[in-house]
């Protein structure tokens, strides 16, 4: 916080928030949002400290269009609270229209936000696949675009792919796995479900570009 008081560093963290969110600058993004959720909780703690809610106007009270001065701590708690939930969610949205998973999965991680209520929302939203292979061909151009296939870890994609099934999307687990040749998950969720296998081969059976992973999946599910 500034020595203009909680009030001003708190609206320049903000500030600064969206503008890490637009460029990707997703290391500082995490140390914002920490700085602001602290911050919040220290504004409330304050004020009970000093028996009372913390007075006066502020640019709180404007953020989603309202004019009226908030001048309990509890409430621009919540306020400053929503605001950062509001530029992280429509962030995260963004990033999952635009099929950059490799960015979200680094914003994920990054940040600390919790994507798994957002991906429920938006199941018919922005999660939702018009085909399978439409899909892969999507986060594929990603992925190159970026040159991300070979850079996104191993604990940013099972980041990923967990908070996926936490969301029930599990079009999505077999997307992001199949793109990231990851065969020992798919053999788990074929082995248990032959009809959804036997979709999954018709969707790639065409794309010579999966012929070998095809191959290395039929031998694993004939080994079952």
């Amino acid at each position: 916080e500034t020595l203009e008081g909680p009030d001003s560093g708190q609206e320049c963290a903000l500030n600064l928030l969206q503008e890490t969110l637009q460029e990707g600058e997703y290391d500082l993004t995490g140390e914002l949002v920490r700085f602001l959720v602290r911050s919040a909780r220290d504004m409330r703690a304050n004020a009970e400290d000093q028996g009372g809610e913390a007075g006066g106007g502020s640019w709180f009270g404007m953020i989603f269009g309202s004019l009226t001065p908030l001048s309990s701590a509890s409430q621009r708690e919540g306020l400053l609270s929503k605001a950062v939930h509001k530029f992280l969610s429509a962030h995260a949205a963004a990033l999952i229209a635009s099929r950059r998973l490799q960015d979200l999965a680094t914003f994920v991680h990054k940040s600390g936000f919790d994507v798994v209520p957002l991906l429920r929302e938006e199941k018919h939203g922005v999660c939702r696949l018009v085909s399978f292979r439409q899909a892969v061909r999507e986060i594929e151009e990603a992925f190159a675009q970026e040159g991300a296939k070979q850079l996104i870890s191993l604990a940013d994609s099972e980041l990923l792919l967990e908070a996926f099934r936490a969301a029930g999307l599990t079009e999505w687990v077999i997307v992001l796995a199949t793109v990231l040749r990851r065969s020992p998950l798919l053999l788990n969720l074929f082995r248990d479900d032959r009809a959804l296998w036997s979709v999954f081969l018709n969707s790639l059976a065409e794309d010579e570009s999966y012929t070998t992973f095809l191959r290395e999946l039929e031998r694993g599910m004939a080994a079952g």
